[in-house]
């Protein structure tokens, strides 16, 4: 009898942990994706998109488009091709940043933009 009552307690104190684990993991899954950065990098990312001209757009308006930016932020800004070329840029000059992983590296705060009218390859 003895002996059921510890498998009885084992079994529970084992469910018990699995559950939280599952829990645990579906909340941090949720609360990931509503992460204050998140949402402040989605804003970023509408503002750019609503100051920067379509990509079909001549450099010399996406030059534009970047001096005003960089007047109104006072940050160093540039623009890349999805090839990795330069297309316009104000401020200090600035380098693509390579890719590690998941995000991007080399220096300032990077993020990138996947624009709805097809400029997917933007990126601050």
């Amino acid at each position: 009898m003895m002996h059921r009552l510890y498998l009885h307690i084992y079994l529970t104190v084992v469910a018990s942990l699995a559950l939280f684990v599952l829990v645990a993991g579906l909340m941090w899954r949720q609360l990931a994706d509503v992460s204050p950065q998140s949402q402040v990098l989605e804003i970023v990312a509408a503002l750019v998109h609503a100051a920067l001209p379509a990509a079909a757009e001549p450099r010399t308006a996406q030059q534009a488009a970047l001096e005003r930016l960089n007047a109104r932020v006072h940050a160093d800004l540039a623009l890349f091709a999805r090839d990795g070329s330069m297309l316009a840029a104000a401020g200090a000059p600035l380098q693509l940043p390579k890719r590690s992983g998941s995000g991007w590296s080399g220096g300032p705060t990077w993020c990138r933009i996947a624009a709805a009218h097809g400029s997917a390859g933007q990126q601050r």
